[in-house]
């Protein structure tokens, strides 16, 4: 009697459905892993935010879009834009003329306040800056150390000089100035007054 073998028996073929087989499987296999990936990802992501502690914005202040500041030691006002997009803050200021003194570089720059009022400063440069503004090349800029006062609050901050003669605000606080201190409200504006002694610094 002969023996009839099956083509789709036959020992290269069986191998061959074998492998297909098999890669099928591993495939459905990572298919279903991708698909579960997200939702893994998730589930962790809900877990570490119910295992966060909650922060405290107890002793936080609320600003709004625009608030009225003082400027120390000269103690004088003027309005700023509070702006969270922005991580510096930035003042309108003509530099009039730069030297030395005890062998630290130092700027004198005329400030133009509300209803242009001027006001002429002398103060040592903290450092140069470098901003970046979306379609133009990096600015370059002087920046110095100021004390301003924002309701209660005083605190020293970086400030570098603009040309913001053109806009309805010549001083701009950005977050380096408002982060841990500030909340802010976006819709109102003038939601404090400044009122701090020009000393202590927060």
């Amino acid at each position: 009697m002969v023996e009839r073998k099956f083509p789709y028996y036959d020992g290269p073929r069986r191998g061959c459905w074998t492998s297909v087989l098999h890669t099928i499987g591993l495939l459905s296999v990572l298919s279903i892993c991708i698909a579960m990936a997200p939702r893994a990802v998730a589930a962790a992501d809900r877990t570490a935010l119910a295992k966060a502690p909650a922060k405290s914005y107890e002793n936080y202040t609320i600003i709004g879009a625009v608030e009225l500041v003082t400027i120390y030691p000269q103690n004088f006002q003027i309005r700023a834009k509070i702006d969270t997009g922005a991580k510096s803050s930035s003042i309108d200021a003509e530099i009039l003329k730069r030297f030395s003194h005890d062998g630290t570089d130092w700027v004198q720059f005329k400030i133009f306040g509300d209803e242009d009022a001027t006001h002429r400063i002398e103060s040592p440069i903290t450092r140069s800056v470098r901003i970046r503004r979306a379609g133009t090349p990096r600015d370059v800029r002087s920046a110095v150390t100021m004390r301003i006062c924002l309701g209660t609050v005083a605190a020293d901050v970086l400030v570098n000089f603009a040309e913001r003669r053109e806009l309805n605000y010549r001083l701009l606080l950005g977050r380096d100035f408002l982060k841990g201190r500030f909340l802010v409200d976006a819709e109102p504006s003038y939601l404090t007054k400044p009122s701090c002694n020009g000393e202590s610094v927060k």
